[in-house]
């Protein structure tokens, strides 16, 4: 779980230099800073579980000690914090940046699966996921006994080296 900004920053600028391709999911819940970099993950790549709830909200301001001018830095790194998440959601589902904050940063929001799919947050459910189950329940009910196989259904995966130059 992210809980500081600054675990964020580090991760969202670790992602930036990645060249291979980024797989982002969620397995239960993606709140706030997290549901961010879910969405902030490579287009076509980024997964969750059918039963997943994805939540945004504007980044809060905890207990601030000390003088006025204290909390006013405090404050003006909020007000760029939430610039930034905007930024970042509104790169990811391509919608306008003030879209973007008003819809997902003024307050919180939780979407589905479905409603996330549909705003752009995420692209595809696990895969396999509800083919397992299948599985696992036909075999307790069929035991060792086959009635039908899946087996046919299987992807087939194909490898593919590409020729040296040298």
């Amino acid at each position: 779980a992210i809980s500081a900004d600054n675990e964020f920053y580090a991760m969202w600028a670790a992602l930036g230099f990645t060249r291979a391709p980024l797989y982002t999911g969620v397995t239960w819940k993606a709140q706030n800073q997290a549901a961010v970099l879910l969405a902030a993950g490579q287009k076509g790549h980024r997964y969750s579980f059918p039963h997943a709830k994805i939540q945004t909200a504007p980044p809060v301001m905890n207990r601030v000690f000390g003088q006025a001018v204290d909390a006013q830095l405090q404050a003006n790194e909020l007000v760029y914090a939430t610039k930034y998440y905007a930024a970042i959601l509104a790169r990811a589902t391509g919608k306008p940046l003030d879209v973007c904050q008003e819809q997902y940063l003024s307050r919180k929001r939780y979407f589905s699966v479905k409603d996330a799919y549909e705003e752009g947050i995420i692209d595809k459910l696990v895969p396999g996921y509800s083919l397992n189950r299948f599985r696992k329940m036909r075999r307790e009910v069929l035991g060792d006994r086959e009635a039908f196989s899946l087996e046919a259904q299987k992807p087939k995966f194909r490898f593919q080296r590409e020729a040296s130059s040298s």
